[in-house]
């Protein structure tokens, strides 16, 4: 695991790291790529997935980052796709940028420093514990803790496709990679069958493009749509040894297990499962010391129970569910819903019957609870799911309602 701890103004006194000698201000453990060219030096945590397109095919990631922040600055970068975190230090400034996705290490950091961890953060001179109570109303609310904030009241942390800049004792954020171009369709002659078979195309085009040139890949199967149309796209362009991962629960009458072997057998692959039975529970602080920042994801305990299952001998590329849902028109239920309601103008009156059902006494599984868990859907359809406890459930369980977080910074893209 990738791990890094440094000070902005690297006096600062570094948290001891096994076998790991801090230079310049800055210690990390793991696979990192390091580059320094003149007076600037660079730490690559991750992967570019675009290299050879940028015209960078023979250079590893950190050169390449190197070349095009040398040639066109801090925006250049913004023709970078991967999962990355980088660092970059030069005489007068300390530069971290992370990828557009997330997907790599989180930054936490303070006004003295900065890590890829709460616990490394926590362990640096001087750091003060104190919660960030409206934050931690957040996560309750919605799931999880909004950037730039963090659980704790004086530490922040940086958003996907951020930089970080920190010169002459200042920070400042600013967002690298915009979000809010969306390239229009640009013809609506197709038929609907012919968009099928061209996002049929790139989904497959990107699940060539992942896993590259590898010859041990592996799978996590549900027995579902999604993973199954990967698997299936993967097996049509890949005649190599697949590795097929299913997660069930001990006693579930309706386990998908079944489906996933008939998966296996069909597009044939060396299958492994595994079935949860409450004992996983006891992982939960290990997690929770990982995860840093409290966030609710509905499959992380499974998450948890298929990479124990996969354990060392990991493929060089596991894939996932991701990339189906569109194909199979997941929450178009929803979105044709939003949309009759609005054009027939009974949005107020369905709004007014979300309200009454979002009470005390609705709060069972029961009919009413059900219609305001759908009405909740397709009234709040660009939002995302919230894996939290409804408003008026949290007025019941904050005596100071004052933490109770407002959802201004919350926009859909």
């Amino acid at each position: 695991m990738d791990m890094f701890v440094g000070s902005w103004n690297r006096a600062g006194e570094l948290p001891e790291m096994p076998q790991v000698e801090p230079e310049e201000g800055f210690a990390y453990k793991g696979n990192c790529q390091r580059c320094q060219r003149n007076k600037t030096c660079i730490w690559f945590f991750g992967e570019l997935y675009n290299k050879k397109e940028l015209g960078y095919g023979s250079s590893d990631d950190a050169e390449t980052f190197f070349c095009i922040y040398d040639r066109k600055g801090i925006q250049g970068l913004a023709c970078l796709d991967g999962a990355f975190t980088c660092i970059v230090k030069t005489p007068d400034s300390v530069l971290i940028v992370r990828d557009r996705h997330g997907l790599a290490d989180q930054v936490y950091y303070t006004d003295r420093y900065f890590a890829s961890s709460l616990s490394l953060l926590k362990s640096t001179t001087g750091f003060e514990a104190t919660p960030n109570y409206q934050a931690l109303s957040s996560f309750l609310l919605i799931g999880y803790i909004v950037t730039p904030f963090s659980a704790f009241s004086n530490v922040r942390k940086l958003g996907a496709g951020e930089v970080l800049t920190y010169r002459d004792g200042h920070l400042e954020s600013n967002t690298l990679f915009p979000t809010d171009a969306v390239i229009p369709v640009l013809s609506r002659e197709k038929t609907l069958d012919a968009y099928a078979e061209e996002y049929a195309a790139l989904h497959a085009g990107a699940i060539r493009k992942r896993i590259g040139e590898s010859t041990n890949v592996g799978i996590l199967l549900s027995g579902g749509y999604d993973s199954g149309c990967n698997l299936a796209a993967l097996r049509s362009l890949y005649n190599g040894d697949i590795r097929s991962y299913s997660i069930g629960f001990k006693g579930d009458n309706w386990t998908e297990l079944p489906l996933a072997r008939c998966m296996s057998e069909t597009f044939r692959t060396i299958h492994s499962e595994y079935e949860i039975d409450g004992s996983e529970i006891e992982a939960l602080p290990d997690l929770v010391e990982q995860l840093g920042d409290p966030f609710v994801e509905g499959g992380l305990m499974v998450n948890y129970a298929v990479m124990r299952l996969i354990g060392q001998d990991k493929p060089d590329v596991i894939l996932g569910g991701d990339g189906s849902d569109q194909y199979f028109g997941t929450s178009g239920r929803e979105v044709a819903l939003h949309y009759l309601i609005s054009r027939f103008g009974m949005k107020p009156v369905v709004n007014l019957l979300y309200k009454i059902l979002s009470r005390p006494a609705f709060d069972r599984d029961a009919t009413p609870y059900r219609i305001r868990f759908h009405l909740d859907k397709i009234l709040h359809i660009l939002d995302g799911d919230l894996f939290g406890f409804p408003v008026f459930q949290l007025e019941k369980l904050l005596k100071d309602h004052s933490f109770l977080h407002s959802s201004s910074l919350l926009h859909p893209d």
